[in-house]
This record gives C-alpha cells, structure tokens and sequence, in this order.
C-alpha cells in the first residue's frame, strides 16, 4: 500500500497582493495524508478540506504530490486532488427539503402575482359599472382614495364641533359623526 501525500500552500485571511502583483498575505506550508480515494472521502481528507474556508482561510494552491516520499508529476488520484483543491471556495449547490422547496415555489408564485399588479394611482379613478341590476347601464363610480376619505373626515369633525358645540371621539368615523349630528339636531329640534 502506498503512501500520498498532499502538499498545499495556505493563506490566512484576506487575499493581499503587493505592488508586483505578488501575493502578500501569510501564508503556510499545509500536508494531508491522501491514501486513497475512498479513505479519503470518509476520514480527514474532505473534512479538512472543506473546513478552510471557516478557518478562516482565503486560498489555497497545491503544491505537489508525493507517493511514498517521491514527488509524483503524475498519478492515478492527482486530477481528482486538483479538482477538490480548487472546488474549496465554490459555493456548492445544497439540496432543499420538501418543505424548503414548497416555501421556494410559494415564494416563486408570490413575486409573479405582484409582478403582475399594477400600482394603483392616488387619485381616484372613474369605474364602469357592467351589472344592470346594481347601477343603472353606463353609470360610473367613484373609488375614493385615502386622502379623500381623509379630507370627509375632517369635514365630518369640523361640522360636529359647530353643530354640537364641541370635539368629537377620536375613533368616531364618518357614519358615526354624521349619526351623532343628527342625534343631537332631533334632541335640540
């Protein structure tokens, strides 16, 4: 059984380059042992590779590989250690749960609904009415806004207080204070 050794070059914290265009950041000297493919992938391997970036690690570059203590510019395993080496900071794609991906598809069907929505205007807008029974044919309604509602309410109050004499509930709406003026108009009549 032969022994693999990885050599990689690691660099601590935010990637620095020098006016050459040399990288500045500190860096170290890192060997794993890489048996073989399937011990690798169970035991440390994997594990420590994947680990680097929450080490706080920015890169890593292979350096070489030795089998039982000899560099080797070729191997079975080289191309799949190169491709781990430089898969370590790619984000890799993560698997949903069911639920995860219904809350992906409620989401999904959620942002088209309000794509299609138009913005509604401040201003009201003149509706044709299509029901005969309701409204007569051709006739047309009026959406009040609330800047309109605003307005009757305050016109609402400011009849109140001249009529009865002094200031409405605050939570009172229009149909309240217009029921209260005529209360007092039938009591003062």
């Amino acid at each position: 059984m032969s022994k693999t050794i990885v050599e990689l070059k690691v660099y601590k914290g935010k990637a620095l380059y020098d006016e050459n265009g040399k990288i500045a950041t500190p860096n170290e000297k890192l060997t794993l042992e890489y048996e073989n493919e399937a011990f690798a992938r169970k035991k440390g391997w994997e594990n420590h590779i994947g680990n680097l970036p929450r080490m706080g690690y920015s890169k890593v570059d292979f350096v070489a590989l030795y089998v039982n203590g000899v560099k080797a510019e070729s191997h079975e395993t080289l191309e799949a250690i190169k491709a781990d080496v430089a898969g370590i900071f790619t984000p890799q794609a993560k698997t949903l749960t069911p639920e995860q991906k219904r809350i992906a598809d409620l989401e999904a069907k959620l942002e088209a609904l309000l794509a299609d929505k138009k913005p509604v205007s401040a201003k009201a807008e003149a509706i044709e009415v299509k029901d005969p029974e309701v409204i007569a044919p051709g006739a047309k309604i009026e959406i009040p806004t609330k800047a309109d509602a605003a307005e009757e309410l305050k016109a609402a109050r400011e009849q109140y207080e001249k009529v009865v004499g002094k200031k409405g509930g605050p939570a009172w709406d229009v149909a309240t204070i217009n029921a209260k003026i005529e209360e007092h108009k039938s009591k003062n009549a």
